[in-house]
């Protein structure tokens, strides 16, 4: 099942990041100014994008996927 995703939220912004270049966690979480721990990142941010497809691990970093793409496409980009 797909999560739900939401234009300009803090999944959405990430995977527009990834979308430029692959990012690690520490990176990633900045980027989208994600407050909370990074147990919280995982669960609601790097696992949706991965068991979606959207994102998988490539040398420790966080890229996109073809379907990642397509899903940021359909989505449109976002605001930095």
């Amino acid at each position: 099942m797909i999560s739900k995703y939401t234009r300009g939220s803090k999944i959405h912004r990430a995977l527009a990041h990834i979308g430029i270049l692959p990012r690690d966690q520490q990176e990633l979480s900045k980027l989208i100014n994600f407050s909370e721990s990074a147990s919280r990142f995982v669960k609601q941010i790097i696992e949706p994008l991965k068991n979606d497809g959207f994102a998988k691990w490539d040398n420790h970093k966080l890229a996109i996927t073809d379907k990642g793409k397509e899903k940021l496409l359909e989505m449109g980009q976002v605001k930095a």
